[in-house]
């Protein structure tokens, strides 16, 4: 049951995650939608940590990749990259993948 809920979480935690560069209010909408059956349910620990280390994992992945593209096109000659500024939330995204490892070791732990 555990296994089958960290795995449902981390599913829809990572596509979650993309959908929000993308398309911000999908993304959210399905998290949304996938977190507040999850809270409820008996494996509530496990699909929840599963959520919030699929979503910060895969929204860190896109900015990560992003930043190095953009260094990368910046090196050839006559070229110029600008990064958006994404502010605090690559430390949000930090702290939410923290809070999902923590659920998910409480989870293994029960």
């Amino acid at each position: 049951m555990k296994r089958s809920a960290f795995l449902g979480g981390l599913g829809v935690g990572a596509a979650s995650g993309l959908l929000l560069a993308v398309w911000p209010t999908l993304g959210l909408l399905i998290a949304v939608a996938f977190a507040i059956p999850a809270a409820i349910s008996r494996g509530r620990l496990a699909a929840l940590g599963g959520l919030l280390v699929g979503l910060p994992s895969s929204w860190l992945a896109v900015i990560g990749l992003a930043t190095a593209r953009c260094a990368e096109f910046n090196a050839q000659a006559g070229q110029g990259c600008i990064m958006a500024n994404a502010g605090p939330w690559p430390a949000v995204a930090l702290g939410l993948l923290l809070l999902g490892v923590g659920c998910s070791l409480a989870a293994a732990r029960r």
